[in-house]
């Protein structure tokens, strides 16, 4: 209780609690954490979430506040919904924010109290409830230059829209980048030699790309003097990336060098000053070698940029 008021009346978070975030892993985790919300008696009689989510850039926030919003809103959905239902989760962005929308299936919100339910304390369900879920997460939404919004038909269903913005940080200047394929890109991967690493480069290169490993900041650095890259994924947890601001010196170096951050945090290079240069896109634990694979190509392509 004494965290969730500290929520409600907080003004702004500290510098050094932003990080980027993966916002889609954050999305399937919200919504695997709410598929476990006991809605009635009968487990077979639940409710089920479908996620169309879009490729989304990197978020700057804190992690685990925007993590607890998002489980909020879609508990929410699943609790307002009836038996067998589906609750629709999609993504997109728009004019530099991200945009989620989460459509229940449920009975609607009664216009009488309508106009209360960001109000700590309110709620319409039995007594366990505290009605603190909707008023903690349009105050972290807000806290982060975002916004929520609710619109409701009786009988007809809730969607919930939730705005963050995602370019809270400075990117390098766009610049005309030739797309590629991974089939004939050259990619350097930065980060201590492990099983996922080799993973991830082994099937990139089964894919037809020419891979380059570093092991530490100064490697790295040393690959993209001396040699072409199409592509740097980067682990947050590699040495001197947390000493220095290794993304944003990445980025004025080469600034129209495509750059995939894995495992980020606070001091992976890329938070601090407002005139930082940020990743093209970040992710997040559990690392999927599909999906990084994918991500990777799409940041080739040139639509992820």
């Amino acid at each position: 209780m004494s965290r969730d008021l500290g929520i409600l009346t907080r003004t702004a978070y500290a510098p050094s609690e932003i990080a980027p975030l993966d916002l889609e892993a954050m999305v399937y985790q919200a919504a695997r954490d709410a598929e476990g919300v006991s809605v009635t008696e009968s487990p077979e009689a639940g409710v089920t979430i479908k996620p169309y989510l879009r490729a989304m850039p990197a978020l700057y926030g804190h992690g685990p506040d925007i993590q607890l919003a998002l489980t909020h809103i879609l508990r929410n959905a699943v609790e307002a919904s009836p038996e067998r239902s589906v609750v629709y989760l999609t993504t997109e962005t728009s004019a530099g924010m991200g945009l989620i929308y989460i459509q229940d299936s449920g009975y609607g919100i009664l216009e009488s109290v309508s106009g209360r339910i960001f109000d700590p304390f309110f709620t319409t369900r039995p007594k366990t409830h505290r009605g603190l879920g909707l008023s903690l997460a349009r105050s972290i939404i807000e806290g982060h230059g975002g916004n929520i919004t609710v619109s409701t038909h009786e009988g007809g269903g809730t969607m919930v829209t939730v705005q963050l913005p995602i370019q809270n940080r400075r990117r390098s200047r766009p610049q005309a980048r030739k797309k590629k394929k991974i089939s004939d890109a050259h990619i350097l991967f930065t980060g201590e030699e492990g099983t996922v690493a080799r993973l991830i480069c082994r099937m990139l290169e089964d894919k037809g790309a020419v891979v380059s490993m570093a092991s530490s900041l100064k490697e790295g650095i040393d690959v993209l003097n001396h040699r072409d890259v199409d592509l740097m994924i980067a682990d947050g947890k590699t040495p001197g990336i947390k000493r220095i601001r290794f993304i944003d010196r990445v980025k004025r170096q080469k600034p129209d060098l495509p750059v995939l951050l894995l495992n980020p945090d606070a001091s992976s290079g890329a938070g601090g000053g407002a005139g930082e240069m940020v990743p093209d896109r970040v992710m997040g634990k559990p690392l999927l070698i599909d999906r990084v694979v994918r991500v990777s190509a799409t940041l080739l392509s040139g639509e992820g940029a």
